[in-house]
């Protein structure tokens, strides 16, 4: 049957590589000085994902 053919082919494929680590660092001036409780930083994309 169709389902059976679907997962047949999942089983057989070998598993994806896995993704590369990457690390992101930014400095926030006169961080400890702030007196708020929510900082927010600008949008970035990585991998086509935005954070």
């Amino acid at each position: 049957s169709e389902t059976e053919a679907a997962v047949s082919t999942v089983e057989n494929q070998q598993p994806a590589e896995d993704p590369p680590t990457l690390k992101f660092t930014w400095t926030v001036p006169n961080f400890s000085r702030q007196n708020t409780r929510k900082h927010y930083s600008e949008v970035f994309v990585v991998g086509g994902y935005k954070w």
